[in-house]
């Protein structure tokens, strides 16, 4: 009677962990559902704006580099992402003026008074686990820090060129957004959600045989 007693309230606790996982999988693959959907309403509202034109002076002196960032037409090439602060006439707006490959940053210095491009926000940092915003470098950026470019900057977005500013960058905005990762984490929780069954049912038919 005590054996029985004791596997009668194992396959109850086997039975409740697997209804615990297969709900907690079926759970984060609907939460990552939902954030592709959301990234998808995101890349669309970047695609669908307007650019603007601004007039100003650019800083050259606090150009920085933005590190490790993806060729927009080839991102298996890792590059920088250059940018320049941009004084208008009532505020300081940091510019990104698109992707190069690593040199002196004194390479691309601009004169032009006018720019033209798309809003877009500046990231934030979330989680507890936050790597540097710099490198070794001060002037070449782990992470879109405004307040290292240029401590008078204002404003939530930063500009993102559209047109060529200088013959050595590829003036060419990066949506902020990634959809396809959220999916990817989505169908890896669904397959996690099917193989638990599976291999719970395989297990117990060729013991019972």
């Amino acid at each position: 009677m005590p054996q029985r007693n004791f596997m009668r309230r194992r396959h109850i606790f086997l039975l409740l962990l697997v209804v615990g996982l297969e709900s907690l999988f079926l759970t984060l693959a609907h939460w990552q559902w939902q954030r592709y959907q959301q990234r998808l309403s995101e890349v669309a509202a970047f695609q669908q704006q307007t650019p603007i034109t601004l007039s100003g002076t650019f800083l050259n002196a606090q150009t920085k580099a933005l590190d490790n960032q993806p060729n927009p037409t080839n991102p298996e090439k890792i590059g920088w992402r250059i940018l320049t602060p941009f004084q208008t006439a009532s505020q300081t707006i940091i510019i990104e003026r698109g992707w190069a490959t690593p040199q002196p940053l004194t390479n691309f210095t601009i004169s032009q008074t006018q720019i033209t491009g798309i809003w877009q926000p500046f990231p934030q940092r979330k989680g507890w686990l936050k790597g540097p915003d710099i490198t070794i470098n001060p002037n070449q950026l782990a992470f879109l820090n405004p307040s290292l470019i240029i401590s008078t900057t204002t404003g939530t977005h930063y500009l993102a060129a559209t047109t060529t500013t200088h013959p050595n960058l590829q003036a060419q905005p990066q949506p902020p957004f990634n959809p396809q990762r959220h999916l990817s984490y989505c169908l890896q929780w669904l397959a996690l959600a099917l193989t638990l069954p599976i291999l719970l049912l395989t297990t117990y038919f060729r013991r019972k045989k």
